[in-house]
């Protein structure tokens, strides 16, 4: 089995770094020998347990670490391009075969100055990159100039055994202990209170929705003071949680999850609510329409508008079960972990040699 090193961003809890440790636990109980190492530090009070390389990105010591870890490896996975610089150096210097992982929306992250010194160059260095949906490995070809035969489409994974539906009794405790009144319909947002993800327009929507429904937030970030200054007009019908660690719990409470998010890859939250039997309403961004199967697992919302949100809502309210059991079985046979690793096992297996012919360093 190989030996493999998952070079992340930073320790924050988002959902790439999230998904390189799910993605290490799965492949190690296949039997590979998995480290996830962190470029830098988060500061995040919720950081993932996961090695550091240095304090910040321009920490002198951090690519030594970075390159280190490269030589005891037999290949070097890097999360996103935060991370591609390092990795496909350190990849390089220990003569390591590089895959590349990609985590949004290429025509949004890639605007960036030098793109293709600061990108494209280490991608066509990787033996395999990995888009998220079939528009991002498009798009990665086209803006990059890759070989397509070495860009595979893996979406986002989320292990199954983390969310199943819940019962009666489940959502009367869930509502208990999150402390939300049960004669309400809940809607929930979970993720990271940030400007791509648009929290302030879920709180919006709710000046749209009926007195019986309610919005629960799970997620901390940049945009909390606003987001707290908004909710504040909906009293208790808008409930600010925070930080939430295990989130199966929301969603146990919630009939649907919000995602106004401007820009995607394949979003977790959407996946672990389709686990949860949640349906979702979202806007057609990035791969979320390969997740939101329009008016089968959730709706996808027309306009960037609180009115549009909260009609697509109210439609998805009319008929939680039924949308839920769909999103349920769209995300069991696309997005569950064990089909997702199954698929980066074989990435680990075309890349690596191990054993007395592995590649010295």
């Amino acid at each position: 089995m190989a030996r493999v090193l998952h070079l992340i961003a930073a320790d924050h809890r988002r959902g790439a770094e999230t998904f390189a440790v799910e993605l290490a636990e799965h492949l190690r109980r296949a039997g590979h020998d998995v480290r996830v190492l962190a470029v830098a530090r988060s500061g995040s009070p919720d950081a993932l347990p996961v090695e550091l390389a240095g304090r910040s990105r321009t920490d002198p010591a951090a690519l030594a670490r970075v390159v280190a870890a490269a030589r005891w490896s037999d290949a070097v996975v890097s999360f996103g391009s935060s991370s591609v610089l390092p990795g496909a150096a350190a990849a390089r210097l220990t003569r390591r075969p590089f895959v590349y992982r990609n985590i949004g929306d290429p025509s949004v992250w890639g605007a960036v100055t030098a793109a293709d010194l600061r990108i494209g160059a280490p991608l066509r260095s990787a033996r395999v990159v990995v888009a998220l949906y079939p528009g991002a490995a498009d798009a990665l070809v086209g803006a990059y100039r890759l070989d397509p035969a070495r860009v595979r489409v893996i979406p986002r994974g989320v292990p199954e055994d983390a969310f199943e539906p819940a019962d009666a009794t489940t959502r009367r405790r869930s509502l208990d202990v999150l402390g939300l009144d049960p004669a309400r319909r809940w809607i929930a947002y979970v993720g990271a209170l940030s400007a791509e993800k648009d929290p302030l327009l879920a709180v919006d929507a709710l000046g749209y929705l009926p007195d019986d429904v309610g919005l629960v937030v799970a997620g901390d970030g940049p945009l909390g003071e606003d987001v707290r200054i908004r909710a504040a007009h909906f009293g208790d019908r808008c409930r600010l949680l925070g930080t939430v660690r295990d989130v199966a719990g929301v969603y146990a409470a919630s009939s649907v999850l919000v995602l106004p998010s401007r820009t995607e890859g394949i979003p977790g939250a959407v996946v672990e609510a389709g686990l949860a039997a949640r349906p979702a309403v979202a806007f057609p961004v990035g791969g979320v329409p390969g997740v939101v199967l329009d008016g089968v697992t959730g709706r996808l919302a027309g306009e960037r508008t609180p009115a549009a949100v909260a009609a697509a809502l109210v439609e998805v309210l009319e008929r939680p079960d039924d949308l839920g059991r769909a999103a349920r079985a769209h995300c069991l046979a696309h997005f569950c972990m064990s089909r997702v690793g199954a698929a980066w096992e074989q990435v680990v297996a075309d890349v690596t040699t191990t054993g007395p012919g592995r590649t010295g360093g």
